[in-house]
């Protein structure tokens, strides 16, 4: 005798929706945030480029800063992990 059990679909209560939600929101944020700290790191390095003397240490400096705050977030994702919300 075979016995099928009915499937249950994935995240069926809201609540679980709810944190699903909240999860690809939070990553997508972090994504965008991050996306938007390279952009900035790109130009700050192509103006490190076309300059010299103390503008070149300053972006030296803007530089350091970015890819400080880039490796904040990233600390942050790990430290979350992908059952952050759970």
């Amino acid at each position: 005798m075979l016995v099928v059990e009915p499937v249950k679909p994935f995240a069926t209560s809201a609540t679980k929706n709810r944190n699903l939600l909240a999860r690809a929101q939070y990553y997508g944020e972090l994504a965008a945030d991050e996306r938007s700290l390279r952009l900035q790191l790109i130009g700050a390095l192509k103006m490190r480029e076309a300059s010299s003397g103390r503008l070149k240490a300053l972006y030296d400096k803007q530089a350091e800063d970015i890819r400080a705050k880039i490796k904040v977030l990233q600390q942050e994702e790990e430290k979350r992990g992908i059952w952050g919300f759970w």
